[in-house]
C-alpha cells in the first residue's frame, strides 16, 4: 500500500480480509458502513484468533486513513470478508483437506456438531468485479452456495469423489471432536440433504477444477 501511495495513482483499493473477524454470523452480502454501526458482530478487544486481530488492525488502518483524511488516498477503499472460499489454487481448508485425504487416505475427516458456509471463488470474484468502478469506502460479507453441516459435507463429497472418478476413490468418514471455534459461524439456514450439497459440487466448476487439481498433485496415487 505504502508503495502505491507513493506513485501517486488514485486507483480503488480492494483489501482481502476474513470471516474469521466475527464471533457471530452476520447476513449475507451486506454492505456495512461501519462509521455508523462500528464492529457489527464483532469484539475488538477480544479477537477470535491472532489471524482475526492482524485482518482487523489492517481493516481499521484503512477505516482510520479514511475516516480523517477524507478518502483522498484512494477512489474507493473495498474490505472484503469472504466466508471459507474453495476453489482453484485452494491448497488448505476444508473442501482441499477432504478431497485430498480421501483420494489418499480413503478417509474423509469431518468435525461433529460443525456447520460451515463455503463459498466458490468464482462467487467471490463475481461480486469483486460488480465493486469495480464504484467509489467511497465499504465493507462486504461475501458468502453464498452452501451452508451445511460438516457430516453432510462429507457425505456429499465422498459421493463426489465416487461420481467424479467412476468409483475409483471409496473413502470411509471419520469422525472428530466438535469444533467449538467456528460453532457460531453460520447462516441461519442450514442443508443437511447430501445429496442437495453433492448436486451443488457437482455443478460447480470450481469443485471440479480443484478436485482435478488435487488429482495432479497426488499423481493419481489413491488410499
Amino acid at each position: 500500500m505504502t508503495a502505491l501511495l507513493a506513485s501517486g495513482i488514485k486507483t480503488s483499493l480492494f483489501y482481502y480480509s476474513t470471516s474469521e473477524v466475527y464471533w457471530s454470523m452476520p447476513s449475507p452480502d451486506i454492505y456495512i458502513d461501519e462509521f455508523i454501526v462500528p464492529g457489527i458482530g464483532i469484539d475488538y478487544s477480544n479477537p477470535r484468533a491472532v489471524y482475526a486481530a492482524g485482518k482487523l488492525y489492517a481493516e481499521r488502518n484503512l477505516a482510520d486513513r479514511e475516516r480523517f483524511f477524507g478518502g483522498s488516498d484512494f477512489s474507493a477503499v473495498n474490505i472484503i470478508r469472504p466466508f471459507n472460499v474453495y476453489g482453484p489454487g485452494q491448497r488448505r481448508g476444508v473442501m482441499y483437506s477432504m478431497l485430498k485425504s480421501g483420494m489418499t487416505e480413503g478417509k474423509i475427516r469431518y468435525s461433529e456438531d460443525t456447520t460451515r458456509t463455503l463459498t466458490s471463488l468464482s462467487y467471490i470474484s463475481g461480486k469483486t468485479a460488480d465493486l469495480l468502478g464504484k467509489r467511497g469506502f465499504r465493507t462486504v460479507n461475501m458468502f453464498n452456495g452452501i451452508s451445511t453441516d460438516m457430516k453432510t459435507l462429507a457425505i456429499a463429497v465422498k459421493k463426489f469423489l465416487a461420481w467424479k472418478y467412476d468409483g475409483k476413490f471409496k473413502a470411509d468418514l471419520e469422525a472428530l471432536p466438535p469444533d467449538a471455534s467456528i460453532r457460531y459461524r453460520q447462516s441461519s439456514e442450514i442443508i443437511r440433504d447430501p445429496d442437495t450439497v453433492f448436486e451443488m459440487l457437482k455443478s460447480s466448476s470450481d469443485m471440479n477444477v480443484l478436485s482435478e487439481e488435487v488429482m495432479t498433485e497426488i499423481g493419481g496415487r489413491h488410499g
